[in-house]
């Protein structure tokens, strides 16, 4: 999550759901490489902190987020942090296969994401996985718009790529 000190106090506070912009905005560091806001009430100001006080981040989770997430946001956090090498997306549900192309376009080194419950179609996934060169993790449970012909052709191309495929669908 963030390093020492002030990851530990991110994480007491984002739990006890005390955790504000303000808050956000003095606690994080340049140097801050993993941030964890999984369930926080996340907004616009939220990402333009982020990009300003964290241009270093390689890890990142807005799990559960809010509907605030969207490719918007997206498309300003991935170019401006084009060091993530890992990105938790799951339960965003604003989120479409735009995100996707732009993930693709600016952070070419992104080897973890999670876009559990985002219902993205399959030919999207597909294109995303086969322009994905560092890709090594994807998870995409619970996306109501994959079908199990769709999970498995994915998880053909994964394998072929030693990408770890995860999804609702057990074959």
């Amino acid at each position: 999550m963030g390093g020492g000190l002030r990851g530990c106090m991110l994480h007491k506070l984002r739990r006890k759901r005390r955790l504000t912009n303000a808050v956000l905005r003095s606690l994080l560091s340049r140097s801050m490489d993993n941030l964890d806001l999984h369930d926080m009430y996340f907004t616009a100001a939220t990402a333009r902190i982020l990009v300003q006080k964290c241009p270093a981040l390689r890890k990142l989770s807005l799990r559960d987020a809010g509907y605030v997430v969207n490719d918007q946001v997206v498309t300003m956090l991935v170019k401006n942090l084009p060091n993530l090498i890992s990105l938790n997306l799951y339960g965003c549900k604003q989120v479409t296969q735009r995100s996707l192309q732009v993930m693709n376009k600016h952070i070419p080194l992104l080897q973890h994401l999670n876009i559990g419950v985002i219902p993205l179609p399959q030919d999207s996934l597909v294109d995303f996985v086969e322009k994905s060169s560092k890709l090594l993790h994807l998870d995409v449970t619970e996306n109501n718009l994959l079908t199990e012909e769709g999970a498995e052709l994915l998880a053909a191309i994964c394998l072929s790529r030693n990408i770890m495929f995860v999804s609702h669908f057990k074959f």
